[in-house]
């Protein structure tokens, strides 16, 4: 069995701990996966301290109030990817299905395309036990949102029991040969950057260097979608930074990739390696 990155971005978020469990209870061959994890957290408040001497485990830790949004959190994830074949990039409140691993990768070679990569949203965790409620989705013929200020497909119900091509990217599971990840960077310069950006604008990008999206048949990852409190080490509820200008910004540099704004409209700290991480070559942005 081939060896898995997953890829876990958390921020202030204890159930972590719940989900690295069953991610390794779960897996058929639980020793062949290397967990990566951007720990954004208070200092007083170590609790993944426990794996800081595991080998299975490449732990990047920053003090909350440093963390720049979950695109920049992914990115340096993705530093501390080393020989694993296949990557999968989770949410940190996440659960598995039995075999979780083998389902995954039988899912990817029934795409009998070496550019092929999984993603799907994942089923809620409620409803794991309950089949009729854990329906697939994959991505509407039309996008939903179509602006200056938003792009972005929408989802529908699949029913179908066979892999399906889709168009809209799930950050809570994207799962594929480790090439992809390398060969399409994350943009590092993205801060405070969230969904459209996050999740359509990397689906495009892949798009465009000649990947192929894949709802799967079946769900191997579940997750929670209620909003998470987050608290500190004296219990105090704190709130992830946020900077809206910094976040318009990152939205303006991937405008400039869409052609719809001039690098001379952008701001200075958002033309920084603009070359290193726009699309790809293989097909246009027209086509997506």
């Amino acid at each position: 069995m081939s060896k898995i990155f997953v890829s876990i971005a958390c921020f202030m978020d204890k159930d972590i701990i719940n989900t690295i469990n069953d991610c390794l209870l779960k897996a058929k061959y639980p020793n062949n996966l290397t967990l990566g994890i951007c720990l954004q957290y208070d200092p007083d408040d170590d609790f993944l301290k426990m794996y800081d001497n595991n080998p299975q485990f490449k732990i990047i830790k920053m003090n909350w109030k440093e963390a720049k949004g979950p695109t920049y959190a992914r990115y340096l994830i993705t530093k501390l990817i080393k020989d694993e074949e296949y990557f999968l990039q989770i949410d940190c409140h996440s659960r598995f299905f039995n075999h979780w691993d083998k389902i995954a990768i039988d899912c990817l070679n029934e795409c009998n395309d070496n550019k092929a990569i999984l993603t799907a949203f994942p089923a809620s965790i409620d409803n794991m036990n309950n089949p009729s409620k854990c329906l697939m989705n994959k991505s509407t013929n039309i996008f939903q949102h179509l602006s200056l200020e938003s792009i972005k497909l929408g989802s529908v119900v699949c029913n179908s029991k066979k892999i399906e091509n889709t168009y809209y990217l799930s950050a809570a599971c994207l799962f594929g040969p480790s090439r992809f990840i390398k060969e399409v960077l994350y943009d590092p310069i993205l801060t405070y950057a969230y969904q459209s950006i996050e999740q359509q604008f990397y689906a495009i990008r892949l798009f465009t260097f000649g990947w192929n999206l894949y709802m799967p048949p079946e769900h191997f990852v579940a997750t929670y979608y209620k909003k998470m409190d987050h608290f500190n080490s004296n219990g105090k509820r704190i709130y992830a930074p946020s900077n809206v200008n910094r976040g318009k910004q990152s939205w303006d540099r991937v405008l400039f990739y869409y052609g719809l704004k001039n690098i001379n409209e952008l701001d200075d700290c958002v033309k920084k390696n603009i070359l290193d991480y726009g699309l790809g070559k293989e097909r246009t942005i027209d086509r997506f």
